[in-house]
């Protein structure tokens, strides 16, 4: 009996997600449903192809026995403020700006760069506040868990740090004047720049971006904060790396002498 209405419950539990998930679609834009489709498919494939490609025949890591439902959780709920932050846009409550013209590459360029070091700026400092030791052990951590990241273990975070990361991931059109085609620019930057920050792969854009530096940061915890850019690192001396020829700190990525001074452990 128990078991009947345990799948009873269960059926109507699909049902009403069902339901509700259609009559959300029904009152959004297609450009809002098309948004989630494109980050939850877009970001499944990029990184299954990253992990085919490259970790094919690599031993299989030693992942967490909440990984999967950590990083579907937190993939539904990025691509959730995507379809909800494009119905804002469609229907004018930012600073979107929807020209059917097509604005000259140097507008497009410099606003998604500028939403770039924008977001840069408030992800640094808010990054250096997870590590301070109580929002560390009870939030960031989580995140932590993998010293030698690999793909899809970007998404693996508490779902609070995801919440806000995803503010400020979407957050610029809502601040900055914003064309679309720089808006979207932008999101493509730094969505590859997010797993391949957790991928292990080498990637190098001289000055600019190395994947690398982020891989420091799994390793030693509290260095390379930054994301995409290490200028603020550069700034507060807390970057471990090279830059320009020079080399600052260690570039180690081996974890086994490195402990978090917030933490103890």
């Amino acid at each position: 009996m128990r078991s009947i209405v345990s799948r009873l419950g269960l059926t109507c539990s699909v049902a009403g997600f069902l339901y509700l998930a259609y009559a959300a679609a029904a009152l959004l834009s297609v450009y809002a449903c098309g948004a989630f489709l494109v980050v939850s498919i877009g970001y499944t494939i990029y990184s299954s192809l990253l992990h085919v490609i490259f970790y094919r025949h690599a031993p299989p890591p030693v992942r967490s026995p909440h990984h999967m439902t950590i990083v579907s959780f937190n993939l539904i709920m990025a691509a959730t403020f995507a379809m909800l932050s494009t119905e804002l846009h469609v229907r004018g409550h930012s600073r979107m700006c929807f020209d059917d013209s097509s604005p000259p590459s140097s507008l497009v360029v410099s606003q998604a760069v500028l939403a770039m070091l924008g977001s840069n700026l408030v992800e640094y400092y808010w990054h250096r506040l997870l590590h301070i030791r109580a929002l560390y052990v009870r939030v960031h951590k989580v995140h932590h868990h993998y010293k030698r990241p690999q793909p899809f273990d970007d998404m693996y975070m508490h779902p609070f740090e995801g919440a806000i990361y995803f503010c400020i991931l979407y957050g610029p059109p809502f601040v900055l004047p914003m064309n679309v085609h720089a808006f979207i620019l932008y999101m493509v930057v730094m969505g590859l720049f997010g797993v391949l920050d957790h991928s292990g792969l080498s990637f190098h854009i001289p000055l600019v971006y190395k994947a690398q530096d982020h891989a420091v940061h799994h390793a030693k915890v509290n260095v390379n904060y930054g994301f995409p850019f290490v200028y603020l690192d550069l700034v507060h001396g807390t970057f471990h790396g090279e830059f320009a020829g020079v080399t600052f700190g260690s570039t180690s990525t081996n974890s086994a002498h490195t402990i978090d001074t917030f933490t103890m452990k």
